[in-house]
């Protein structure tokens, strides 16, 4: 069951990388992915929603919608795959900037949703639920 869990929280945790988005990824694979049916395989080879499909474990997706790291298009992919293949999914975006949850209430509000899922559907109490 941890594993699960685990692999939920680090697939989100990544951003989708289905295109180049820095000079590093460029760096890492030799240049383009577009330039080369090798470098596509290996950009695809490593980007997470390449494998989304067999992904089973309910899902919870929450980012700022203004995320200057990781556009919202990763988020929508990611959510479209999982309700496509039936798991079950939700998707809270944030209508604020930045990758983090940056004040305190926008902190609370990720911290609360995220106990309530994992009690939920891992088992266990949410012990934020009270302290609304």
């Amino acid at each position: 069951m941890k594993r699960h869990l685990f692999l939920a929280i680090a697939f989100v945790a990544l951003a989708l990388p289905t295109v180049a988005q820095s000079r590093l990824d460029l760096d890492a694979f030799g240049g383009s992915p577009w330039t080369s049916a090798d470098r596509m395989r290996a950009f695809m080879d490593q980007s997470p929603i390449t494998y989304a499909s067999r992904i089973r474990t309910p899902t919870l997706i929450m980012r700022n919608m203004g995320d200057y790291r990781v556009t919202p298009t990763h988020a929508f992919k990611l959510y479209l795959t999982l309700k496509s293949n039936s798991v079950e999914t939700k998707f809270i975006g944030y209508p604020l900037p930045g990758h983090n949850a940056a004040e305190p209430v926008h902190q609370r509000d990720v911290q609360r949703r995220w106990m309530e899922w994992v009690a939920q559907h891992f088992g266990g109490t949410s012990t934020t639920s009270s302290q609304q």
